[in-house]
């Protein structure tokens, strides 16, 4: 996701500064009231010609990088940082300036080289205020972040915790940097898939920040961090007041015309857009790209941002020809800004790719995916997310166009990947083997896709068992067995996908008749007519009255079901349902709701309404998810990884390209203080 430059450290540097002190003057960590670092110059003393320098360098440093002019801060800042260097090794201002520095390299996905300078800023705090300062917390959480937007998820927690540990301690457990490192700690988890375990934290932060005053600022941040929780999980109805209220807030407060409120405008055009409410998106989506092109001008990086969105909106429409040109605008903004081999640049290229597999221009589509897969490798490391992302989008592209032998082993490269850094019962991981299931199951390599049902079926019993997407899989893990004649196996199967039907759905429910049909057939594969015959009857009256008595569907019903009955010695019966079935051959089909059928195609996302692994398997347009920096004082966060393809039907999801949308609702997330 995208974040609002204005809240990224370096301004960070100039907020709420106190003009006695050069140290507060550029360093995050002082501020609400905190007090200086030490090893700095005497608040009292006249600045030193070092010093003045120094604050010189870093003013330039910040106003470049509030313009996305970040040659020219990345200039400013390594002369502060030379500056400093003169103030002594282990002075506090040459730790900020470290840091600052390491934030801009962070920003620009510059990972390798920002990690050394938030080390080295942590040694010198450590060594001089004290390993529970503020000053340490402020570091730490940095640090955090650094590996966070890597994906190295668990390198970045105990750095977060030690953080919030010291804020509570030292701050108070109701202080704004407690709520700060609550919040970031609950982005972590949220990445992770961790749910329970962020919301109550961004709640606990809400609650602190809302003692501040219900319109403070802050308030929408953590408003609009909720509400993102509640998206990523398909939970509309919950996030949708959150944002507004979010919105409200800004707009009172800030203005209407305030980079804060582009944000949240874009995140309720997400929120819509994932509810396929184009009509509603589409006025936010422009409102917001108005308010940035108005404040940070034509080329930044948060514009590029929302030409994205847009261009994912007219994707998920259809509009190919109005998506393109929005699409190749960002990547040539980011391109320009952020360098060819950023985190943003290869979300661009992905979205792009996407846009061209999705209308069959697959000559067009892959060296795009190769480049974004490529730049991700490199920025990211082999096993982060995003690559995972890429590799299945790849994947899915030779599997349109029936290239198997390519598609498979990216396919189980994405599932080692999730497996790896999300574990086995992420939402991720089980939409990647389901991809597989598919994938085998074109090839008829139905064996091969045994043991992987199997996986999936444990994986997602931990996580709910009696919900739909739970019969989805089930349905098409019995239909995977029939096809290997396997029905004594297939039945009991079928039956537990019946009963969670049956209970989520009613009893008469169209996808009730479709398992009704797949359980009359393994019995009567097995000679169990006796048994198979009130199963068909009552597949056929449920679609009798949800099709109605002509559909063709009910024709094909009957003739099943007449077969069945000369099994048991029902010839009478069995003459009547012919004849029905000769007699909706001879008519016009209804106009019916659609139905599925027995052999329900694995689904490589879950199913729809059930939380966001069930709503649409986690992804958005064919945009990646790059999950660039993130931001410190609550800036919109890093891209989330969105993986997966907004599945077709209920029973029948379809397998498409991972995380096609590279910023789903911009957060105004973690915050480096």
């Amino acid at each position: 996701m995208k974040h609002s430059l204005k809240h990224m450290l370096p301004v960070a540097l100039i907020l709420g500064l106190a003009a006695a002190s050069a140290v507060q003057a550029a360093d995050p960590a002082a501020e609400n009231g905190a007090a200086p670092a030490g090893g700095g110059a005497p608040a009292a003393a006249a600045p030193s010609p070092e010093e003045t320098a120094w604050r010189g360098f870093v003013d330039a440093g910040v106003a470049s990088f509030q313009q996305g002019k970040f040659s020219d801060a990345e200039k400013s800042f390594l002369s502060a940082q030379k500056e400093a260097e003169k103030f002594g090794p282990d002075d506090a201002r040459l730790a900020a300036t470290l840091n600052s520095l390491a934030e801009l390299y962070r920003t620009q996905g510059k990972y390798a080289k920002a990690e050394p300078l938030y080390k080295r800023s942590l040694a010198i705090r450590e060594k001089v205020v004290g390993k529970d300062s503020p000053d340490v917390s402020a570091s730490l959480n940095n640090l955090g972040e650094l590996y966070r937007a890597q994906g190295k998820y668990a390198k970045a927690e105990p750095l977060y915790k030690r953080s919030l540990s010291i804020r509570e301690k030292g701050a108070g457990k109701d202080h704004p940097l407690t709520a700060a490192s609550l919040n970031n700690l609950a982005e972590l988890y949220r990445a992770q898939g961790r749910y329970a375990l962020a919301e109550p934290l961004y709640k606990r932060s809400l609650a602190i920040r809302e003692k501040q005053g219900k319109d403070d600022p802050s308030v929408g941040a953590t408003l609009n961090n909720l509400a993102d929780l509640y998206n990523t999980q398909g939970k509309y109805a919950k996030a949708e007041p959150l944002y507004k209220r979010a919105l409200a807030i800004w707009e009172k407060v800030l203005g209407p015309d305030d980079a804060d409120v582009a944000t949240c405008l874009n995140n309720l055009g997400e929120l819509y857009r994932a509810q396929k409410k184009f009509s509603k998106a589409e006025p936010l989506y422009k409102r917001s790209l108005a308010i940035r092109e108005k404040v940070y001008g034509m080329n930044h990086p948060d514009v590029a941002s929302s030409l994205n969105n847009m261009g994912a909106l007219y994707a998920d429409e259809g509009k190919y020809a109005k998506a393109e040109p929005l699409y190749k605008r960002s990547l040539a903004i980011s391109e320009k800004l952020l360098g060819p081999s950023h985190s943003d640049v290869a979300s661009s290229l992905n979205n792009l790719a996407a846009l061209y597999s999705s209308e069959g221009k697959y000559n067009e589509a892959e060296p795009l995916y190769k480049r974004a897969l490529a730049i991700w490798e490199k920025a990211l490391g082999l096993n982060h997310p995003n690559v995972a992302s890429a590799v299945n989008n790849l994947g899915n592209m030779y599997l349109k166009q029936g290239k198997y032998a390519e598609a498979e082993p990216l396919f189980k490269r994405v599932v080692a990947i999730d497996e790896k850094t999300l574990g086995a019962g992420h939402a991720e991981t089980i939409n990647a083997l389901g991809e597989l299931t598919e994938l085998y199951g074109k090839q008829n390599k139905y064996a091969e896709a045994d043991p992987i049902f199997v996986k999936i079926v444990a994986a997602k019993a931990k996580n709910g068992a009696n919900t739909l997407a739970m019969a989805s899989i089930l349905s098409a893990q019995a239909g995977n067995l029939c096809k290997q004649d396997k029905y004594a196996e297939a039945q009991p199967v079928y039956q537990r996908a019946l009963a969670i039907r049956e209970k989520v759905q009613g009893p008469e429910a169209k996808d009730v008749a479709t398992v009704l049909e797949g359980l009359s057939l393994t019995m009567v594969k097995q000679d169990k007519y006796a048994e198979a015959e009130p199963v068909s009857r009552r597949c056929l009256a449920i679609r009798e009255k949800v099709l109605g008595a002509n559909s063709a569907t009910v024709g094909a019903t009957l003739t099943q079901l007449a077969a069945i009955c000369r099994k048991t010695d029902k010839a009478a019966d069995a003459d009547a349902f012919e004849a029905r079935a000769r007699e909706i051959a001879g008519k016009p089909a209804e106009a019916k709701p659609a139905e599925t059928t027995a052999s329900e195609k694995a689904p490589a996302a879950e199913e729809k309404g059930e939380s966001k692994a069930e709503e649409k398997a986690e992804d958005k347009s064919d945009a990646m998810t790059a999950k660039p920096a993130a931001d410190k004082t609550e800036a919109e966060k890093p891209e989330a990884d969105k993986k997966g393809e907004d599945k077709a039907e209920a029973d029948k999801p379809e397998v498409g390209e991972k995380a096609k949308d590279d910023s789903k609702s911009e957060m105004t997330g973690p915050e480096s203080k």
